[in-house]
């Protein structure tokens, strides 16, 4: 109990999220959709978690399927 409002004072709470990686490119936008996790923490300087998944350039899309408390 400790431990947890510890990290929830501090802001190490983790989420673990799965998103969805999407090919907009012309050429390949009919191939399969690429599914991604990582864990990150829940809060980041006023951030979103979508502002904070990783870039795939300007060709891709990501669509957040799940945010799970770790």
């Amino acid at each position: 109990m400790f431990k947890k409002l510890f990290k929830k004072l501090f802001g190490l709470e983790m989420v673990e999220v799965t998103y969805r990686v999407i090919d907009l490119s012309p050429p390949y936008a009919c191939d399969e959709d690429a599914i991604k996790t990582v864990v990150m923490r829940k809060t980041y300087r006023g951030r979103s978690i979508k502002e904070r998944l990783p870039d795939h350039g300007m060709w891709y899309a990501t669509k957040i399927i799940s945010v799970k408390d770790v």
